[in-house]
């Protein structure tokens, strides 16, 4: 267990961190570090030239498969006698059914590609906001509130706190 006196003095600075986290000027140090920048510009491009690409190929598939849907339903008739009606019809576009199958298939699998680069896109702009407020500021006010809980409350949420704030960090 910490004596008391050292438990101010760390609750100070846990409270001081947490009121630093909070303040514009230290908050953009953190949220806009020059350090970053280039990497986040370079992610930034490479998920925009990503879901263009996906979003042209998905709208290329859809269109692809609408296509193939119209001449899969054209039909042949013919008659075969004058006495007796016998008709008969052809579908040559059922010969797509497997094309069309295919195209489809990568359709869904292009506006999954779509959606997962739209949330990478989304995760990438507030990630910075979320770990650094939100995660850190809950594993600080964990460690705050481990100092002063009993000893296996403090055993337990203590490492919890460490962890949370390891993982904002890396966020």
């Amino acid at each position: 267990m910490i004596p008391i006196p050292k438990k101010i003095v760390a609750s100070i600075l846990l409270v001081l961190a947490i009121v630093l986290l909070h303040l514009p000027a230290t908050r953009d140090l953190a949220t806009h570090n020059a350090w970053f920048a280039q990497l986040d510009e370079q992610a930034d491009a490479y998920l925009d030239s990503g879901l263009k690409r996906a979003a042209w190929a998905f709208a290329a598939a859809r269109t692809a498969n609408a296509v193939i849907s119209v001449l899969q339903s054209f039909v042949i008739q013919g008659s075969a006698g004058i006495i007796v009606d016998a008709g008969v019809e052809i579908s040559p576009g059922e010969a797509l059914d497997p094309v069309n199958d295919l195209v489809e298939r990568f359709s869904w699998v292009m506006l999954a590609s779509v959606t997962s680069l739209g949330v990478q896109q989304f995760l990438l702009e507030v990630m910075p906001w979320f770990a650094i407020r939100g995660l850190l500021s809950l594993a600080l006010g964990c460690g705050l509130l481990a100092l002063w809980l009993p000893g296996r409350f403090q055993a337990r949420l203590a490492p919890f706190a460490c962890k949370m704030a390891v993982a904002a960090l890396a966020l």
